[in-house]
């Protein structure tokens, strides 16, 4: 019996029809002609093992299987690979996956890039709160006045930085939802959100962001001495002047990485998007040679 099938593209396991083998003669004469001589058989089978058991104890008995049930010449050119179900999507070149899906080092890439633009934005905000901190001397000399210990002060400006990102969340959902269909046009794959199941991963991720955001700017605000901001004689810019045009240098030049890195990438993807063939690619159709089966 055989159903013609529209597999779905969120699937790792895509057909266009489904074979029974039990009691069709043309599909097990179809087997028995592949499994002979064949040296190269791509074929899929999913195997249900016992809870806890140890799939490299199953990998050391089936070069014994092979010679058992096909030859000692099939054996010595083939080589059979188990997977995990949960690796089949991501891990396609690293684990001998007969399909490619995605690759691992795609979900890297893009984290590192995340995390370059993130930590130019924290440095921005250091940067920006340490301007602006002569500002806010007056502030700091007053409550030392009155008896504030430092580490309030440390907890009062980490908890600013903190409450200003969790108030720009609800502003990163939205404009991520927005350039999502862009973006996923742009790398030509299918991207679905699901924020609700992130929440709090997003809620933690924003304590730390708040921390590394608001850490130099909190402990470099607490070290102003009330003496010297009452009277006057506090300068801007005299204290760790050398740490802030490092994160200056360090800003700038990530920057251009990225700036670069982007400009390189786009070229590229408009190279294999618009270039010459030297053919007409209208009417044209691509029949594939081979096929694999799945076997369950």
């Amino acid at each position: 019996m055989i159903s013609s099938s529209h597999s779905n593209t969120n699937s790792t396991i895509r057909f266009g029809g489904l074979i029974t083998t039990i009691s069709e003669p043309e599909p097990i004469e179809t087997w028995n002609f592949w499994a002979a001589t064949y040296s190269w058989r791509p074929i899929q089978t999913w195997v249900v093992l016992p809870e806890g058991y140890d799939k490299k104890d199953l990998e050391q008995k089936l070069p014994t299987l092979m010679e058992q049930y096909m030859g000692a010449e099939i054996q010595e050119k083939n080589t059979y690979h188990l997977q995990p179900l949960t690796r089949v999507y991501l891990y396609t070149k690293t684990d001998y996956n007969l399909d490619w899906f995605s690759d691992i080092n795609r979900i890297y890439t893009f984290t590192l890039v995340a995390i370059f633009i993130l930590l130019i934005a924290c440095i921005n905000f250091m940067n920006l709160a340490t301007a602006r901190s002569v500002h806010r001397a007056r502030e700091v000399g007053m409550r030392k006045v009155v008896g504030a210990y430092r580490k309030q002060l440390i907890s009062q400006f980490l908890g600013e930085s903190m409450f200003l990102a969790f108030l720009a969340l609800p502003l990163a959902f939205g404009l991520a939802q927005i350039a999502l269909p862009a973006f996923a046009s742009y790398i030509g794959s299918n991207i679905t959100t699901a924020y609700l199941d992130l929440i709090p991963a997003f809620i933690v991720f924003a304590i730390i962001v708040g921390l590394l955001a608001g850490s130099y700017p909190a402990f470099y605000l607490s070290t102003y001495r009330p003496v010297e901001v009452l009277k006057g004689s506090l300068k801007s810019g005299t204290k760790g002047a050398w740490f802030r045009k490092g994160l200056v240098v360090f800003q700038f030049g990530a920057s251009i990485v990225l700036i670069i890195g982007t400009a390189v990438v786009y070229n590229q993807l408009s190279y294999l998007s618009n270039k010459d063939l030297g053919f007409d690619k209208d009417q044209m159709v691509m029949v594939p040679i081979f096929f694999y089966a799945i076997a369950m």
